[in-house]
């Protein structure tokens, strides 16, 4: 059972590095920094660094860098030079999300380059796992977080993989907080609730649920968690039983009645079915989400009422229910939704979604 204490334990720390993205309690740098130190507690690296850099005719301009063990040397030449000569940037300079090891992106002919010889090899750069941070397309800016290992240690695993690829939308949605002028800057209240957790064993079995995943349920189960909890089981099952011989190491997916998004990971290291063990983040959408209502409202020119109707909307509330709240009738209800959605130009609740800037993934056939 020690075995199952250190995964609630590191899943319990994803959490709550997800909720300190979300919070506004320290400024954009802080965080970064926070995230950084936090991350290497469940992923070994010796350094890393996560950068924003902007491109200009096929030509790159760092424009911001935060990094940990680095000394200051390494800083100062990769900001005077080594960055013009950094081979991440074409690849990076992308609107698609990516999660990359550097050894199956690079061939050996890498190893025989300047910048490689003068700076990656010298300061330990030898593994590398990098993602990209998304920023909205209209802004000439792109994030790259990297981590680091030198060349006596072990490759970074699939597993490490998928560990960044959790953190990777919730890096994008901070990021865009630094361009308050776009739709997409979602702000979350101060103190809010916007992720929790639950840990499910091979058997279905509840291991363990933090209380922040207690509250964000009971908020759209009339007090009862065992609706969406049972919803959490299917996705585990369907999961473990999609295919005998390949087993899923995660997925992610929007709850069809409930504004709560999954993201659910095969825990254990080890392939063997009878090991599995299932750590599920959910996220609260609407909480996310409330913080950029506002200024969707302004520049899409909603009245009042269309503006309380998105509210319910991002909730997941069915038409009824909608009705019932504002004490109109569902013809009215779905009169408005049509101006809405003409005004946003758009022609389903989860385009509604995306406009307000969280990034929705599918779960192929097992969305609820």
């Amino acid at each position: 059972m020690a075995g199952n204490s250190i995964l609630i334990q590191k899943f319990n720390k994803i959490n709550e590095m997800i909720k300190n993205l979300y919070e506004d309690d320290h400024d954009l740098s802080e965080k970064y920094g926070y995230f950084l130190r936090a991350l290497k507690e469940i992923v070994y690296f010796d350094s890393g660094n996560l950068l924003f850099f902007s491109e200009h005719d096929s030509k790159y301009e760092l424009v911001d860098l935060h990094q940990i063990g680095w000394n200051q040397d390494t800083i100062d030449q990769y900001v005077k030079y080594y960055y013009k000569e950094d081979d991440i940037y074409p690849v990076f300079a992308t609107k698609t999300p990516l999660v990359i090891r550097c050894t199956d992106l690079f061939d050996e002919a890498r190893k025989k380059t300047e910048f490689y010889l003068t700076f990656m090899k010298p300061n330990g750069f030898e593994f590398s796992l990098e993602c990209n941070i998304v920023l909205p397309s209209d802004i000439n800016c792109y994030g790259v977080v990297s981590l680091f290992r030198l060349s006596s240690k072990k490759n970074f695993s699939p597993e490490e993989v998928n560990m960044l690829e959790i953190f990777q939308p919730h890096l994008s949605n901070l990021a865009r907080k630094s361009f308050p002028k776009t739709v997409y800057n979602a702000e979350t209240p101060v103190g809010s609730t916007v992720s929790g957790n639950i840990i499910i064993d091979n058997n279905f079995e509840v291991l363990s649920r933090s209380e922040d995943f207690n509250r964000i349920v009971r908020r759209y189960s009339d007090g009862e968690i065992s609706g969406i909890e049972s919803k959490i089981v299917e996705l585990c099952k369907t999961m473990k039983y999609a295919d005998c011989d390949i087993y899923r190491r995660d997925m992610s997916c929007k709850l069809d009645r409930y504004p709560i998004y999954l993201e659910i990971i095969n825990a254990d290291k080890k392939s063997e079915p009878a090991r599995n063990i299932y750590a599920c983040n959910i996220y609260d959408i609407s909480e996310i989400l409330n913080g950029c209502m506002s200024h969707v409202c302004k520049k899409y020119g909603l009245s009042p009422r269309e503006s309380d109707i998105v509210g319910y909307q991002i909730k997941g509330c069915k038409i009824e229910e909608i009705a019932s709240s504002l004490c109109i009738s569902n013809s009215t209800v779905k009169k408005h939704l049509t101006a809405i959605y003409n005004k946003l130009h758009i022609d389903s609740q989860m385009q509604l979604i995306k406009i307000l800037g969280f990034t929705d993934t599918s779960c192929d056939k097992a969305q609820t």
